[in-house]
């Protein structure tokens, strides 16, 4: 018994010598990887998040022409939306050519309505009877309420060009601008007429000329299934998808709410859905941005015509605001992650 025991002992020592000198060959080999990544580090520099990952917008984009307009033959060039309005609003007249464009006054407000993507309708002798056929979004409470379409009116009265245009987020799609009542979710139907929110003020209508343009292309960006933004993966086409209902919530529509955001301090419409993947692409573009147009400031490089209006400062505010959009992905009103 006793040399058996002596056996056993002999034999576990033994193993453990053995896994002891594993582990060190193991340990040594590891130094010697990691000794030659820092040699390597101190010869190669480092390079920084922007360098790392391919930029945001194509180098060839600043290659192709730049669309404008003009409001009369001899009239300087408009490039920006706001360009534009602000022309419109101040008028033209130029009596060499006898141009004359005269004063537009411009309203801009917030405005919803229910959701029916399908205008049903039956038809008998006396003519069409509109089926009212909302969509619904769950409340997180067990009950479920009518979806509000909510989107941004832009209208221009005036003698030589109005228009009144719809902005929302529609059909899986980010922001679009149509013509008032020629889309189905904007035609306006006696149990569904389109409500006013808010009627901005002068100076938020300018502030909301400059920041649209920019929240519209962020939008298309960070909202692209088959677009990579540096470190993050395209979105999942599922996202925002609601457990309950079956149905995705508007993840396209989070740009409105920043909007709101940025003008108001707060956000006032709901539901808006804005998962962590989205809200994390919306800040790292953001920030990209804004890096890039310092760096221009900078090096004093020209801009392409119509970016004047891309300033850090403008950024700074989106990302502010960003801060403030709720995710309201599981109909509960929850707040940033």
């Amino acid at each position: 018994d006793r040399q058996r025991h002596l056996q056993s002992v002999v034999g576990w020592k033994t193993s453990a010598q053995e896994q002891s000198f594993r582990e060190l060959q193991e340990a040594q080999d590891a130094l010697k990887v990691a000794q030659a990544a820092r040699v390597e580090a101190a010869v190669t520099p480092s390079l920084s998040w922007t360098q790392k990952w391919s930029t945001i917008a194509p180098p060839k984009a600043s290659e192709g022409e730049v669309f404008a307009v003009r409001l009369a033959e001899t009239g300087p060039l408009l490039y920006s939306l706001w360009d534009f309005i602000d022309a419109m609003q101040h008028g033209l007249v130029d009596r060499t050519r006898g141009s004359y464009v005269p004063k537009h006054a411009l309203e801009v407000a917030f405005v919803r309505s229910a959701a029916d993507h399908l205008l049903l309708c039956t038809q008998d002798d006396k003519g069409f009877v509109h089926l009212p056929a909302p969509l619904t979004v769950s409340t997180g409470l067990s009950l479920e309420a009518l979806w509000p379409l909510h989107g941004l009116t832009l209208r221009l009265e005036g003698q030589t060009f109005p228009f009144s245009l719809h902005l929302a987020a529609t059909n899986q799609r980010p922001w679009q601008f149509r013509g008032m009542g020629l889309h189905a979710l904007s035609y306006q139907t006696p149990w569904n007429p389109l409500e006013y929110g808010d009627v901005l003020w002068a100076s938020e209508a300018q502030d909301t000329l400059l920041l649209v343009p920019l929240l519209m292309t962020l939008s298309d960006l960070v909202l692209d299934p088959n677009l990579a933004l540096g470190p993050f993966e395209p979105l999942h086409r599922n996202l925002g998808l609601d457990a309950i209902l079956g149905r995705r919530l508007p993840v396209e529509s989070a740009g409105l709410a920043v909007l709101q955001a940025a003008l108001f301090n707060d956000v006032k419409m709901w539901p808006v859905a804005l998962p962590a993947p989205a809200r994390a692409r919306f800040d790292f573009t953001l920030r990209y941005l804004k890096l890039a147009c310092q760096k221009v400031e900078e090096q004093s490089a020209s801009r392409l015509p119509g970016t004047e209006a891309l300033r850090p400062e403008l950024l700074a505010r989106c990302l502010e605001a960003l801060e403030k959009v709720a995710d309201d992905g599981d109909g509960s009103g929850g707040t940033p992650v």
